[in-house]
């Protein structure tokens, strides 16, 4: 994966090959380095990312929503270790 003038690069960002119309490549070959791990799960994501790409889907906005956090703290109770953020 890479800019069309790396001729080591086969496919662009948006997973097009460089220099063929409407053809992309979505799976483990457009890695830039394969790891020693199972390759189910990275395969799978950039499935899911080529599919948003093609289908014209954008992220979803970032929202402020109130999340639980652990506190530690030592001095309180242990049922008040936590609060709502």
């Amino acid at each position: 994966m890479g800019l069309e003038s790396d001729e080591m690069a086969v496919v662009d960002e948006s997973l097009k090959v460089h220099g063929v119309n409407n053809l992309r490549v979505v799976d483990a070959s457009v890695f830039p380095a394969i790891t020693n791990g199972n390759l189910y799960a990275p395969t799978i994501m950039v499935a899911e990312k080529a599919a948003d790409m093609i289908m014209g889907h954008t992220l979803a906005p970032e929202k402020d929503a109130e999340y639980y956090r652990y506190l530690p703290d030592t001095t309180s109770a242990p049922e008040q270790e936590a609060e709502l953020v």
